[in-house]
């Protein structure tokens, strides 16, 4: 029995997201202004981002700024006097768009690697959505893969509850380095932007398609 159990493999280690406290954006033209206020372990911290649309969404982190617990309040009233712009609401859900890089076994384009990655996307379509629903939070809405690799849209009817349920999800499954997940903020009834919010202050470019 002490041979069988020296070979089990070792459970995940599941990340602890900070808590959002707040979050405003600032839209000008094509440029949209984020910042969120997160806590951790009795820790609080500032992220902002500049997103610049475009045939792909180019995000731009700024600086971490710690905020002593004594300034939360008085940093809170500064940002909601400068982050004013509020994404156009038709209902109350929200879409979290999860994209999952192929593996480095499949990155070249062959059908038999197209059919594996198919059949990746399926899989965690189908263990992300179940992770979803057992906190009834959420369902899967569409997927397809595109250039930015395996892509998979959830409907969620709260994106800071359901955020650390689909991030437990993907590294329950290994795949959190390869993962992105970002929020559709729309502009119009029939247009919006995407900013990532997983990883945690996210600096690069994502590509919706």
């Amino acid at each position: 029995m002490a041979a069988l159990s020296g070979c089990q493999e070792k459970p995940p280690v599941f990340t602890v997201l900070p808590t959002e406290k707040f979050v405003g954006y600032a839209l000008s033209g094509d440029t949209l202004r984020v910042a969120h206020l997160l806590a951790q372990y009795h820790r609080y911290v500032l992220h902002q981002a500049v997103l610049i649309d475009g045939r792909e969404t180019k995000q731009y982190a700024l600086p971490v700024r710690v905020v002593p617990p004594d300034s939360v309040q008085f940093v809170t009233h500064d940002l909601r006097a400068q982050y004013q712009w509020r994404p156009w609401v038709e209902k109350q859900s929200v879409i979290l768009f999860v994209q999952v890089e192929p593996s480095q076994d499949n990155q070249e384009e062959t059908l038999w690697n197209i059919v594996a990655v198919m059949n990746e996307r399926n899989s965690l379509e189908s263990d992300l959505e179940k992770a979803l629903q057992q906190a009834n939070l959420g369902k899967s809405v569409g997927s397809d893969l595109g250039p930015g690799g395996m892509n998979i849209l959830f409907e969620v009817t709260d994106p800071v509850s359901a955020l650390p349920i689909l991030v437990r999800a993907l590294e329950a499954r290994g795949v959190e380095q390869r993962a992105r997940i970002a929020r559709r903020l729309p502009t119009t009834p029939n247009d919006w932007r995407y900013e990532v919010v997983y990883p945690v202050n996210f600096s690069g470019k994502f590509n919706s398609m």
